[in-house]
């Protein structure tokens, strides 16, 4: 082979394209690693069954923060005092135990605040603008410059050329990679410690002061996000509208964008329960035409299925048709 023959050096190409994506990505590594540096008190109970930081920051795409075997047992608090109790609620590891996909964060916060972007800026054109269509002087024998409309871009008064107009900033996507956005988060959330589920959000009386006692063991710049079901407590409700770092949503409004800009995620028995079903009822319109799962393996045996998901697979495969 002729070493000295021409042509592009691929090594030297690749180096140059691709070094400035390389270092976002190592960059983004950082922030992974410094965002696990901190061990709350919830992190810690979970931390024997929580995978080195190393697996998750290599294979940050395809492995969860907890493993794949790996149950998720979270004490349930006391939201006036802060203090563990001794109930235990289990996390459904299709929600809270996906893998932490930056990239898909981002495309779903990106489309959400997008939806709601509208804007009301716009300019006239020149048929639009007010004034008459005279020609300011004539053509020639002036020694000025040619003009043809008093409202022409050039001139005092006149109208603006390509001007700024109403435009739509959605950005479509799949309704499946929203829900699996939504599930990232809050593995991140469970991941990074600060996931908590209360017993309840109880008030002996409406006062805001009651209230800041109880969130008092968090800083002032952290914010938190509340998620309620339907057994909200009137006091609680009052109480809360005055405390700026305090949001209070419910489980079937909750979306990606609220849990990302809050420090905190605290959460009831019955929200948890609420969100867990309105995830799988999405997921069940959203994977309606999938095919039934096979219950064993074949092996020189037929599987066999039961008479309702033989007769839903009937009535799903006569409506594709």
């Amino acid at each position: 082979i002729n070493k000295k023959r021409r042509g592009t050096n691929m090594s030297f190409v690749f180096r140059k394209r691709f070094a400035p994506f390389a270092q976002k990505y190592v960059m983004g590594l950082n922030k992974f690693n410094k965002a696990f540096s901190t061990l709350s008190d919830s992190r810690k109970e979970l931390a024997a069954i929580r995978q080195n930081d190393e697996i998750l920051t290599k294979q940050w795409w395809s492995q969860p923060a907890f493993g794949l075997r790996s149950e998720l047992n979270v004490p349930v608090y006391d939201m006036i005092s802060g203090e563990k109790g001794d109930q235990v609620v289990s996390l459904n590891k299709d929600i809270f135990g996906k893998p932490l996909r930056r990239d898909l964060v981002h495309n779903v916060y990106h489309h959400e605040v997008n939806w709601q972007r509208k804007t009301t800026h716009r300019t006239k054109t020149q048929s639009e603008i007010s004034g008459s269509g005279k020609k300011p002087f004539q053509q020639k024998g002036t020694g000025r410059a040619r003009q043809g409309n008093k409202r022409a871009p050039g001139r005092k008064g006149g109208a603006k050329a390509h001007g700024p107009v109403p435009r739509d900033y959605t950005q479509n996507l799949p309704q499946k990679m929203v829900l699996l956005g939504l599930k990232t988060i809050l593995s991140a959330r469970v991941a990074e410690g600060r996931f908590r589920i209360v017993d309840n959000f109880a008030l002996e009386e409406p006062k805001t002061k009651l209230l800041n006692q109880a969130l008092s063991q968090y800083s002032e710049d952290q914010r938190i996000l509340i998620v309620h079901g339907e057994d909200l407590d009137d006091n609680f409700w009052k109480a809360q509208r005055n405390i700026h770092s305090l949001t209070l949503i419910s489980a079937q409004e909750l979306k990606l964008t609220p849990v990302l800009k809050h420090s905190y995620l605290f959460i009831t028995k019955s929200g948890l329960a609420e969100l867990e079903a309105d995830i799988f009822e999405k997921e069940e319109h959203l994977y309606r035409n999938r095919k039934i799962p096979l219950t064993k393996k074949y092996s020189g045996e037929k599987p066999t299925f039961s008479e309702e998901e033989l007769e839903n697979y009937r009535i799903k495969s006569k409506s594709l048709q």
